[in-house]
Parts: structure tokens; sequence; C-alpha cells
């Protein structure tokens, strides 16, 4: 192990409630610590209740909610620390970096999981900064032009202030010695957005998980009951699509009427799609579980049949987890995947009715996701990448390298040539 990468300062602005990037950041943690580097998790603000079952050895919350707090706070703790490398699961954390190194001798990589255009409350990709590729981008994909709208009304004090922080941003991201994205289309953005190159690595399956799926030779058997299940899980909130969902499944169940549907999750869109079971007249067809703990997630899996997945998203966790365990999985034709291609996964653009389709030639589907093929998409795939890159960028200085370290060669979507 180099002897400058010895130390390692995990930067999370706001952890606070469990999801796939937090996941991601805490696996980082685990992986990292495990291969002999001293990690420090930190957080500005924290509920330990989003750690999941994860237990990171070294963990501080700053318990800072005010930005000249927080600045404050990191500077003295990295004079304390004197980190090798920061890393930064998003923007928001590679912004007070880039303040702090002005301060304290630091070196931070970044997470760029989604562009601004991938938060639809984002008002940074409205910055004048970036107005030559807003629609280029917004064009690109269903989803933005679903969610993100042309222009949004902000006052004239608002528009300085997303103007100052655009700009802080764009430095923070250009200052950065490593930048590490999940897909090309995100890549592509980034590229776009702030002129730099970034990384593209994949994987997000637990060792542990692909060896339960590898296992359950039985799983079919347990799909035997009196229904045909379909399963979704994830936070209940509008860019999730659960209403799309919904209502495909509304037409699924006139064709097959032995179906039922598990929507596991909690958020803010849940009184809403409660109320579209009932106006779809469904309430004996849907069943909502609420928050399943990630023990729990398994024997969900292991009963479904078909899992749905319309969710404008970077990249998911879960449609993965659900074909360990010999789920088909229906994804958004949005998806930018390595494993699109394999049986038993269907893809349908994000409409109740070509969605339908899309459950419906799953549940005709007789075909098996091929499991030993996974194994290219664990989080040590994923992490051994992410390790490559972070050692390079130290030893090159500032400049990301532009590399593609997942098991799919880089390529710019068609769409976007």
């Amino acid at each position: 192990m180099p002897k400058r990468m010895r130390k390692i300062l995990l930067l999370y602005d706001y952890l606070m409630a469990g999801g796939g990037a937090a996941r991601l950041f805490l696996e980082e943690e685990r992986f990292l610590r495990e291969r002999g580097y001293e990690v420090t998790t930190v957080a500005f603000e924290l509920d330990r209740k989003a750690l999941f079952d994860y237990r990171p050895k070294t963990l501080l919350d700053l318990d800072a909610k005010g930005h000249f707090t927080r600045l404050a706070r990191l500077v003295k703790l990295i004079w304390r620390l004197r980190p090798d490398l920061v890393v930064a699961p998003s923007n928001s954390e590679a912004i007070y970096l880039f303040l702090a190194s002005w301060l304290a001798p630091v070196r931070y990589a970044v997470h760029v999981h989604g562009s601004h255009f991938w938060f639809e409350t984002d008002k940074l990709k409205y910055a004048r900064l970036h107005l030559k590729v807003f629609d280029r981008i917004r064009n690109s994909l269903f989803g933005h032009r679903e969610f993100i709208p042309i222009a949004v009304r902000m006052t004239w004090r608002e528009r300085l202030v997303n103007e100052y922080i655009a700009l802080l941003d764009y430095r923070a991201i250009r200052k950065a010695c490593a930048l590490i994205a999940l897909t090309n289309q995100v890549a592509w953005e980034i590229e776009l957005l702030y002129g730099r190159k970034a990384s593209v690595c994949r994987g997000c399956l637990s060792q542990e998980w692909l060896a339960y799926g590898l296992q359950c030779a039985s799983a079919e058997s347990k799909r035997n009951g009196p229904h045909r299940v379909i399963f979704s899980v994830g936070r209940l909130d509008a860019r999730k699509r659960i209403d799309v969902l919904l209502r495909s499944f509304a037409t699924v169940v006139e064709r097959k009427p032995d179906t039922r549907l598990v929507v596991g999750g909690e958020g803010p869109e849940t009184q809403n799609l409660r109320s579209i079971v009932r106006e779809l007249g469904i309430q004996d067809k849907v069943e909502f579980c609420g928050f399943i703990p990630d023990r729990d997630l398994p024997s969900d899996y292991l009963r479904a049949e078909v899992f749905a997945f319309p969710s404008w998203t970077t990249s998911g966790i879960t449609p993965y987890e659900a074909l360990t365990f010999g789920c088909k999985v229906v994804w958004t034709s949005e998806a930018e995947e390595p494993v699109l291609d394999l049986p038993g996964v269907h893809l349908a653009d994000p409409t109740p009715e070509d969605f339908a389709r899309g459950l419906l030639c799953a549940l005709d589907d007789s075909a098996k996701p091929p499991l030993e093929k996974l194994e290219s998409y664990t989080w040590k795939q994923y992490f051994e990448g992410v390790e490559h890159i972070l050692v390079e960028a130290m030893g090159h200085g500032s400049g990301t390298l532009a590399r593609e370290t997942g098991p799919e060669s880089a390529a710019i979507p068609a769409s976007q040539e």
C-alpha cells in the first residue's frame, strides 16, 4: 500500500437518511479499512439510523449545521488528522473541501453520482456558467425532460447567490485530484459542465449476498405460492415513478389476475400512491410493506418473480440485488447498465403503457438470470477500481485520469454523439 495513501478521510455532508449514495459511502469505508488504510468517517450531521447495518471503525459527528461552522470544524479536523486524501461522495462536500484547501493542506477526490441534471431541485444547472450545454444535457434523457423544467423563477437575490454557488461548485470540481462516476452518461455530463474527464467504475453487489444467491437453487420453489409477485423497493418519492408502476400494474392484473404487487419503502409520495391504488381499484392486489431492513430483503427478493425498477436514477443497486436472487428485472429504458442484455432482463419506457408491456413480457419469460455473470459487478470490483484511480491520481497530482475501470468499455451514448 502506498505510504502517502495510508490515511483517508471520508467526508459526508448530511448523513441523516438511508439511500444508495449512503450505502456506497459506507461500503467504501469498509473496503478501504479492510485493505489496511486508516479510515476516518466524518459527517457534518449524522443520524445513526442512516448507517443501515454498517459499523465504521472511526466515526465522527461534527454536529455542524451552519456553513461557517462546518468549514471551521473541517479545517480544524484536517490540521489535526493530516489525511493523505479526503474523499467526498458529492459536489456538496467538494465545495467545503475547495474552501478548506485555502486554509489547510488538503487534497480531495469526488464521487459525482449525478450531475445537477439528476436532481430536479438543484438550481445550479440554470447558472449562466452552464447555459451553453443546458439544452444538450436536458434533451439527452427522457427523465431529464420529464423532471427538469426548462426554466425556474428566481428573484435577483436568489439568482446572484445561485451564480456564486455555481462558480464555487465549478472551481471545486475542477480542483479535485480525481473524479469518479457510475455511468458513461454522468461522465459525459461532467465533461460538458466542468471540462474534466471522470473515471467510470461499476459494481454494487455484496459478496455475501451474491454467494447466498448462488446457493439458493431452490428459490423457484419458494415462488410457487398462490400469487405471482412483482416487487419494488426504494424511497417513495416522485423520481422513483411508483405511480407509473401502479398504473402499469393495473393493466397487468387485468391480463394476469393471480399477480400481486409488493412495494417496499417509505417517503413523501406514500399517501399519494395509496390514493392511486384506491382510484385504480386494485387495493386487494397491492401491498405497501413500509421500510424493509437489509437483513429482510433477501426473503422478499426470493418470493418475487419479477423486480420492477422504473426509477429515474443514474444507477440502481436494488435491481442487481434482485438478479442475484433469481428475479427477472424490468428496467426503465433510460438505464445504462452492463447487464441489460442478460436473460431475464427487460427494458421498458417509463410510461404506464410500455412498462405494463415490459412486466407482461417478464412474467411470460421462462429465462433465468445467469447469476455467475454477476460476479463482475460486486462492491469489491467497484472499489478495487476506485482504489486504483485514487492511487494513480495521487501519483499524478491534480488532473483526473480518463480511465474506465468497469468490466465494460467506455462509450458516449449514441444519442449524445
